[in-house]
């Protein structure tokens, strides 16, 4: 359940290995978007002039299907990276909207419940940015729980000259040694064909709040187990009026 949310507005890569993202995964996405689309085309030709194949031809197709699509999925995501840049307009937002649109584009299966604890309901960022940074966690939490249901628990507050906030899941947790691996992109602890994604959704994360002067740390979760995530703002980023 990689997130695909890109930002409305165009972004410029601010420097030469962003442009080469750019350049990779809105261009070669063209060619991409054919070796996803050909396959397609080839079954539903067979099927129109009933040419029977082996079962091999069929799994092979669906294989090519399945790649093709994970490869168009992680130029995607690459695009998306690459438009994470210092620069974009500010707005005042409010964390409990931000927090219902998120929602509303992403997939929550019905077994799982979010709650909130919301001392500070504003902040100073890009809302496509913050709503993405938003996503690529919810999603990674969804994603990778161990059961059909769960909790995720986002709070925010004051802490001296510091905005924060926490995203708090009762999932399985992720181990101490694969901490830091899991913000480097194109990684997943997982294969990928037991997982869905491109490894980017955390490293993502870890980019939005790096170019907005923030910090992101690991807590223990409220739950015996669980994923849990801190971020720091500076506190001229903290606002109590909505726009």
């Amino acid at each position: 359940m990689s997130p695909n949310f890109v930002n409305g507005e165009s972004a410029k890569p601010s420097s030469p290995i962003d442009e080469f993202l750019y350049i990779l995964g809105h261009d070669i996405r063209s060619s991409v978007r054919a070796l996803v689309e050909i396959p397609k085309w080839i079954e539903e030709d067979l099927f129109e002039v009933d040419v029977k194949v082996s079962q091999d031809v069929v799994e092979n197709l669906s294989l090519l299907n399945t790649h093709t699509a994970r490869l168009d999925q992680m130029l995607t995501d690459l695009l998306t990276y690459s438009k994470v840049v210092e620069g974009k307009p500010r707005s005042i937002l409010s964390l409990q909207k931000c927090l219902e649109l998120m929602l509303q584009r992403l997939s929550v299966p019905d077994g799982f419940e979010i709650h909130t604890n919301l001392k500070i309901d504003s902040i100073v960022f890009h809302k496509g940015d913050f709503i993405l940074l938003l996503t690529s966690i919810f999603s990674n939490s969804i994603k990778h729980h161990s059961g059909p249901r769960g909790q995720i628990d986002f709070v925010s507050w004051l802490d001296g000259d510091y905005l924060k906030f926490s995203i708090q899941d009762d999932g399985p947790g992720v181990d101490a040694q694969f901490r830091d691996r899991i913000f480097e992109p194109m990684k997943t602890l997982k294969p990928r064909d037991e997982v869905e994604g491109s490894g980017m959704g955390l490293s993502t994360v870890k980019r939005i709040t790096q170019v907005n002067g923030g910090n992101l740390r690991w807590i223990p979760s409220r739950h015996p187990q669980g994923f849990g995530l801190e971020f720091s703002f500076p506190l001229s980023m903290a606002k109590t009026t909505e726009l």
